[in-house]
């Protein structure tokens, strides 16, 4: 019951992080954007898994042991199809979410270490050619490898039709192409997996753009074989200038963290300008039973800031300077017009009392 909790955790993340990135629609394991898809894939578990009906595969398996995962593929419609069915290992995004769609990212370096990863232990990329109204199956072995004693392996498969064209998506003469996918997650559980447990590590601290915002990335890695889900690791991150307790900007949020994996998590500048000069970055991370703190200096230059401010399109306009400059015109407008009329008064003053003072002399010569 414990092992089909996780798998359906990680599904549910996986799927939101899937579509987060694919943008494709409402979607479960292996039955994505069901509706208008042309194709559909059921799963074929292996011997070693307890739930034969499951839409993924979760088996538990020892080192050096080996597990077929089946797949059938039927074509919906009355014409071919060529669907391309490509696996990728689980990943973390920067917000928190898991999935298994980066297919040429390079793998994390601790992953790679392990070899463990789903795509180097069996799982290939396969193009698959459906006849019209026509079913193919497909089988693949995965084989953990002598040296992965305790852990989780985590992945999944991807399938998408390219010959698949959503007529409801054709705009003023122009046909857009939609890839209707399914997914297959692959959980695998090798020796005794309790033992087993998250370990995060603060790596790099660089300035970005991510998203027309200026940002900080600071990249977490999870260096073990084990996950965190359910958005069950709870981050706060807080920005100071080094030596200073003034915070300039921080975060919140709830993660899950694919094992052996890393992410760049934002913290993003919003309305605000990416500041240079040499700062600290504070980082809190906890679960129920595990806690990690981090500190670590890092200097954003001149140019940095200046760039990628530029690329900031939140920032918005300051017009202070201008009324500021226009403050001051209409100061020294008032001034003017002031000195103006005093001068004036004083002149038509003065030709009052001269143009008096001639007529009493007139009068006095009469």
């Amino acid at each position: 019951m414990k092992r089909k909790v996780v798998v359906w955790s990680f599904l549910i993340s996986g799927i939101f992080g899937l579509l987060m990135m694919l943008n494709t629609g409402p979607a479960s394991a292996a039955t994505l954007n069901v509706g208008s898809a042309n194709f559909t894939v059921t799963p074929i578990p292996p011997k070693q898994q307890s739930e034969r009906d499951s839409s993924s595969f979760d088996v538990l398996l020892t080192p050096g042991a080996s597990a077929d995962f089946g797949f059938k593929v039927q074509n919906k419609v009355d014409k071919a199809i060529t669907v391309k069915m490509r696996p990728a290992v689980a990943t973390t995004g920067g917000t928190g979410s898991l999935g298994y769609t980066q297919f040429s990212a390079p793998l994390d370096n601790t992953l790679a270490r392990l070899g463990v990863a789903l795509t180097k232990i069996g799982a290939k990329s396969e193009t698959i050619k459906l006849p019209p109204k026509g079913t193919v199956t497909i089988k693949q072995t995965i084989t953990v490898p002598n040296t992965f004693l305790n852990g989780v392996i985590l992945g999944g498969y991807n399938f998408i039709s390219d010959s698949y064209q959503d007529k409801s998506s054709s705009q003023k003469g122009i046909r857009l192409k939609n890839q209707p996918a399914y997914e297959v997650g692959v959980l695998i559980l090798v020796g005794k997996t309790e033992t087993v447990k998250p370990s995060l590590q603060l790596r790099t601290i660089r300035p970005a753009v991510q998203n027309a915002r200026a940002v900080v990335l600071f990249n977490l890695q999870n260096t073990m074989p084990m996950y965190i889900l359910n958005q069950g690791l709870t981050l706060q991150a807080k920005m100071y200038p080094a030596g200073s307790k003034k915070v300039i900007n921080s975060l919140k949020q709830k993660m899950s963290f694919a094992p052996n994996s890393n992410a760049d998590v934002p913290l993003v500048f919003e309305n605000q300008q990416l500041p240079s000069g040499k700062f600290t970055l504070d980082v809190v991370a906890s679960t129920d039973s595990q806690h990690w703190h981090f500190r670590k200096n890092f200097t954003i230059s001149n140019a940095e800031a200046n760039r990628l401010n530029r690329s900031n399109l939140t920032l918005k306009s300051s017009y202070l300077w201008l009324w500021i400059l226009i403050g001051v015109l209409v100061l020294i407008f008032i001034v003017v017009l002031v000195v103006w009329l005093y001068r004036r008064g004083i002149k038509r003053g003065q030709n009052m009392r001269s143009t008096g003072n001639a007529d009493n002399r007139r009068r006095r010569g009469r």
